[in-house]
């Protein structure tokens, strides 16, 4: 049996996995020699003990007590707090977690001014995994750091990036602060909300205050975030655990961690000593364009090889579940036998995640056997909000891609999967051309669909996406002969794939199809690969039909074909 473990634990283990880099900016910056102890290591940790000892037995964060030097300093004599920050201190305790950071200074103007955003510290502060600012930058009450952090947010909600920011200063009231910060963020990050006091958080950016060591007291409520130089790399992996955690949050950072790890060994098999054997595979191919895709496909089963799916599955079994749940002990949310609200006690919720829906409800409860849906009861929302996720995790494993994803990989292709819209009669059609009739293209050609026809709510449906509004779109596939289209499209003049021509900012990738009536068809996204193989055999196996016609006695009575 599979022993319990703490959800905290995981959450930092998939932290721990994950980060690599900081960049802390502080004008007030010095460095002293560092003076790393023999034992000192860089390995990443491997287990889940490993990362306690690492991390330290802390307190949760409501747990958090004031250090002793923040106490003391209530009845200390102090003429000015000194902000300085060792840089040398500050990297050796990144270090020994295994975390590279930089330290750098910024340097006011000559006149005493706070400095200007420099092309560096913002390509710097893109990079690093950990952004940790200063408040104060000349004396300029946080407006270089709000620069900053506004240049970033802007790249960041480019590029569909979260990210993870602290604010470490010498300053007192940190209140006004989050005041601040939030005021200037909030025309960017629309859901950005005080989570708990001391971290202001959205969906694309976490920001948590923190107290430098030796400085005054902390407002009330605050008193917990004030933290010494050595201890801020293992305060701010539990900061990042807390804010970015989750079940499928932890399993995609450990992920993404092995790949960091591995990165080294796949590298090491795509050798240049390989170079020459590559342009000859193209050169020997009947058509040399298929050698591209070909080398591509090396490197992304190369990283799909680099992750260990029985390490990762810990982060999403049952036992993690049941850590998930036992996080917070308030009531699950369900229905009586007559539709009325009523609780049920977190056990409950354990109990299915590890037999299933088949057990015996508590007296008076709803049966479980016929839910469409448990999203409501677990994620502890309203019915509204549960409607949305759900979408939003069927989104997730039907569409490989869509226009709304930041940071395209460039224009779509037309190919088996894509999903696309007449722009004039507003049909909504389904890619199902096999891969070898859509490229290696040197005249137009004709590509098959299925028609898509919109379902409402709570109507079955064949596949979920966006409409061009980006608002959630149910979809029936028309499997009948009778309702395929055919759309001619023509290549790229040096011949290939019907790549989408480029476009103008913020408008759809567009298709025109060929002939003298000419027509736009719209790209709204693409189908995961096996969701597609799936639709275009659903078809197959709709056409392949045999109309036969026989006795019905005889036909009610066979038991040797389906039909």
């Amino acid at each position: 049996m599979n022993q319990p473990i703490e959800f905290r634990t995981l959450s930092l283990a998939a932290a721990r996995s994950f980060l690599r880099t900081a960049a802390v900016f502080d004008d007030e910056a010095t460095m002293s020699q560092p003076t790393a102890p023999a034992d000192a290591s860089l390995i990443v940790p491997d287990t889940f003990r490993d990362i306690e000892e690492a991390i330290g037995d802390s307190a949760p964060e409501d747990q958090i007590q004031p250090s002793s030097g923040a106490s003391d300093l209530e009845s200390a004599e102090l003429s000015t707090p000194s902000h300085n920050l060792d840089a040398g201190e500050v990297m050796e305790a990144f270090a020994a977690v295994g975390i590279f950071c930089t330290v750098i200074q910024p340097r006011p103007e000559g006149d005493g001014s706070p400095p200007p955003e420099s092309v560096a510290a913002a390509t710097i502060a893109q990079q690093a995994d950990i952004l940790v600012l200063d408040w104060q930058i000349a004396k300029d009450n946080g407006r270089a750091s709000l620069d900053l952090l506004e240049h970033v947010v802007q790249n960041d909600v480019a590029a569909g990036r979260t990210r993870f920011v602290a604010i470490y200063t010498g300053e007192d009231r940190l209140d006004d602060i989050e005041g601040k910060l939030f005021e200037h963020l909030k025309p960017s990050l629309a859901d950005l909300q005080v989570a708990r006091p001391g971290v202001v958080s959205s969906s694309r950016m976490h920001v948590v205050l923190l107290k430098k060591e030796g400085t005054a007291r902390a407002p009330q409520g605050y008193e917990g975030r004030t933290v010494d130089f050595p201890d801020l790399p293992k305060r701010l992996i539990e900061e990042f655990a807390q804010s970015c955690g989750g079940l499928l949050p932890n399993l995609a950072l450990a992920a993404l961690g092995q790949v960091r790890a591995r990165s080294q060994p796949i590298l090491s098999h795509f050798s240049a000593q390989l170079d020459g054997a590559f342009v000859s595979d193209r050169v020997l191919r009947d058509h040399p364009e298929e050698n591209e895709d070909f080398a591509i496909s090396l490197v992304t089963q190369e990283i799909e090889a680099a992750l260990t799916p029985l390490e990762l599955g810990v982060y999403v079994s049952a036992n993690a579940i049941t850590a998930w749940l036992d996080r917070d002990h308030t009531p699950l949310a369900w229905q009586d036998g007559r539709g009325h609200p009523m609780d049920l006690d977190t056990s409950i919720g354990g109990r299915l995640v590890t037999e299933g829906r088949g057990i015996e409800p508590p007296n008076n409860a709803r049966s479980f056997r016929k839910a469409l849906s448990f999203t409501q009861m677990f994620g502890r929302l309203s019915e509204e909000q549960a409607a949305s996720v759900d979408h939003r995790f069927a989104l997730l494993s039907h569409m490989a891609s869509l226009p709304s994803d930041a940071g395209g990989s460039g224009p779509p292709a037309m190919q088996c999967g894509v999903i696309v819209q007449a722009r004039t009669a507003g049909t909504l059609l389904l890619c199902i051309q096999p891969p070898c009739d859509s490229l290696r293209l040197q005249a137009s050609r004709e590509f098959i669909f299925i028609r898509l026809a919109k379902v409402d709510v709570g109507d079955k449906f064949s596949l979920v996406l966006h409409d061009d509004h980006e608002q959630p779109m149910y979809v029936r596939a028309d499997l009948t002969s009778y309702g395929v289209a055919k759309v001619t499209f023509d290549p790229a003049p040096s011949g290939g794939a019907v790549a989408a021509p480029p476009r103008e900012p913020g408008q759809p990738w567009t298709w025109m199809s060929s002939g003298p009536t000419s027509a736009p068809y719209d790209w709204l996204g693409t189908v995961r690969p096996l969701q597609a193989q799936r639709m275009a055999q659903a078809f197959a196996r709709s056409v392949d039909r045999i109309g036969l016609d026989e006795s019905e006695w005889a036909r009610r009575m066979r038991d040797d074909l389906p039909g």
